[in-house]
């Protein structure tokens, strides 16, 4: 559901 983000960026959003 949420964006592919790099990194850094995705350890606010999903976690992973």
């Amino acid at each position: 559901m949420f964006p592919v983000l790099p990194p850094p960026y995705r350890s606010q959003n999903q976690g992973q």
